[in-house]
């Protein structure tokens, strides 16, 4: 979808924006220039083999909002707006995890965005006891636990899985992502052609044993269908880090 995109410049002729409390008496076109800018920011999503590429923005409007601060310095006053009544956009059930979650980045906003899911919330209590200490987080292999680190060893993320192939296999990124789909999808003759591929590569090249490389298989196969895609998480975040932002700005007459 093309959205019609507005600059700061542009975003300055709303005159009434500057005069509004919160975000509830805005009217609708008021509102909707928000969601476009925020949109517009949040397009840039330039994820190449694991990493986000912040240094070429999909537009140079976007050099006017500090992205560098989000994943290193973010500040707290953006996300403590966030989550205040004046912006109104998390709420109930979710703002309750947003402050269970310590809410800090927009890494932590991407994390509850995904657990705010069907499916997903049941790993909310076993993710906060690891997190906090009261419960061990499993150990597998090595490289396994390295690409699960960030989530205590919940797989979370379709890129953590095609990580997790790639770590093992060695296989180029296009041929790991083929094989995840394959997975996900249950495509149960790619899948059982590929199993044994993948036993046979951990065997020969990795000296893996036969059982090992099986047992692996297995636990990417499992958790395969229940994963969301980290680098739409993140986009999602940074909208609406980026629509707080512009709020904020709004409301202390500073844009």
């Amino acid at each position: 979808m093309i959205y019609e995109l507005l600059t700061l410049e542009e975003l300055r002729k709303y005159e009434l924006l500057l005069k509004k409390a919160n975000y509830n008496s805005l009217s609708v076109s008021e509102k909707h220039a928000i969601e476009k800018i925020a949109l517009h920011y949040a397009s840039f999503h330039h994820y190449s083999d694991g990493a986000y590429d912040l240094s070429t923005p999909a537009s140079s409007d976007m050099a006017r909002i500090p992205y560098e601060i989000f994943f290193s310095r973010p500040d707290d006053k953006i996300i403590d707006f966030l989550l205040s009544d004046n912006s109104n956009m998390v709420n109930g059930e979710r703002l309750k995890l947003f402050n269970d979650f310590n809410v800090k980045s927009v890494n932590d906003i991407a994390l509850v965005i995904t657990l705010y899911r069907p499916g997903f919330m049941d790993y909310i209590p076993q993710y906060l006891s690891r997190k906090e200490g009261k419960e061990p987080v499993p150990s597998v292999d090595l490289h396994f636990d390295e690409a699960l680190k960030d989530t205590y060893g919940i797989p979370l993320f379709h890129e953590q899985i095609i990580g997790i192939i790639k770590r093992y296999t060695g296989y180029q990124y296009d041929k790991c992502g083929k094989l995840f789909w394959s997975i996900r999808h249950k495509e149960k003759n790619v899948v059982e052609m590929e199993r044994k591929n993948f036993v046979t590569a951990l065997a020969m090249g990795k000296n893996y044993s036969p059982d090992f490389a099986l047992k692996l298989f297995n636990l990417i196969e499992e958790n395969a269908s229940k994963t969301f895609w980290k680098s739409v998480a993140i986009e999602e975040a940074i909208y609406l880090y980026t629509k707080a932002y512009i709020m904020y700005k709004i409301f202390n007459k500073e844009l």
